[in-house]
């Protein structure tokens, strides 16, 4: 198991009075990110599916903090299969989501409920969680048999592409469809309501209903007449299958992608010789009309060196010295 905190830094108190073989980082965002899941992947599913025989499979979504070349390389290195899901697909092809989050979730609530009865309200902070977490594991929310039956559900193994059925893949966009109104003798005619929708998006297993076809028609009419941010600069990798990542040609075009973010990097970084002249440029000093370039920290140290020194004179202000003194120093004034 591995618990990801919110924080610059990772305490002792955070980490005790959990559950056995967990490991504990933190993140910024306190979300898995790129780092974090190399680090998972090198130390919890490399390391605890070393001793199984043959080649393994790890099945996950596309998230960005996933796709690293740093974890394929390690994946080819440990005989490891890298499965990416298509994309929006993980509710109903990730085990974890199908058939695990639901019960980890409700016992978690239990948890919670016990903790707050126990403690009179108090916060759940970072050093009550681990004991909370060893609650909801020895309760039984991670158990086997969901793992199992979740596999079975999304239809991975075994092996089943009838537990995909088409209401799962009914998507929103509806197909090009007209309503026919049934006319009467005293009834005034109706016209057709006729909804037009690309071709190109529409999928041979949508279901239409009259109230998604006006939603769906207002939303192509809305995107149509909003006028697009030219300020704004947005990448999408568009995964509309699933793919290999420890494919031979997912891993050259990875490669690539990692080469060219670098260079726009390295050229990112680097200084242009008008800039770098504009920003290092000596400021000039103007003394009596004249200009004169401040001096370097050699010349510095020269010229004190030649310059005699000087002695200095420190005088007691005058309210400590004595009456008759003061007199002289500061006579009164006649007026």
């Amino acid at each position: 198991m591995y618990v990801v905190y919110k924080g610059k830094h990772l305490y002792n108190t955070w980490c005790s009075g959990g559950p056995k073989d967990v490991l504990y980082t933190c993140s910024d965002s306190g979300w898995m990110e790129s780092q974090q899941f190399l680090e998972w992947f090198a130390k919890v599913f490399v390391a605890g599916t070393s001793s199984l025989d043959g080649a393994k499979l790890l099945i996950f979504d596309g998230h960005s903090s996933h796709i690293s070349p740093h974890v394929v390389e390690l994946a080819v290195q440990n005989n490891i299969e890298l499965l990416c899901l298509p994309a929006h697909t993980s509710s109903i092809l990730q085990p974890l989501d199908v058939g695990v989050f639901k019960a980890v979730k409700s016992a978690w609530r239990k948890c919670l409920r016990t903790y707050y009865d126990e403690t009179s309200y108090s916060n759940v902070d970072k050093r009550a969680f681990p004991c909370l977490l060893k609650r909801l594991c020895d309760g039984g929310a991670f158990s086997r048999v969901n793992a199992i039956n979740a596999f079975d559900a999304c239809g991975i193994y075994p092996l089943n592409r009838e537990k995909i059925t088409s209401d799962k893949l009914s998507t929103s966009i509806p197909l090009t469809h007209q309503v026919e109104t049934s006319q009467k003798v005293d009834e005034p005619v109706r016209e057709e309501i006729e909804v037009e929708v690309p071709l190109s998006s529409v999928s041979s297993n949508t279901i239409l209903t009259p109230r998604k076809a006006v939603e769906t028609a207002l939303l192509s009419h809305l995107k149509q007449i909003t006028p697009p941010d030219k300020n704004e600069k947005r990448s999408r990798v568009r995964r509309t299958l699933a793919e290999c990542l420890t494919s031979d040609e997912v891993r050259k075009r990875m490669r690539e992608d990692e080469a060219d973010k670098q260079m726009k990097l390295s050229k990112k970084g680097r200084k242009t010789p008008k800039a770098l002249s504009a920003k290092t440029a000596v400021p000039e000093i103007v003394i009596d009309g004249r200009k004169k370039k401040p001096m370097k920290k050699k010349q510095c140290e020269r010229h004190f060196q030649t310059q005699p020194k000087k002695s200095i004179v420190i005088r007691k202000p005058s309210w400590l010295l004595e009456k008759d003194q003061q007199d002289t120093v500061n006579p009164p004034r006649e007026y």
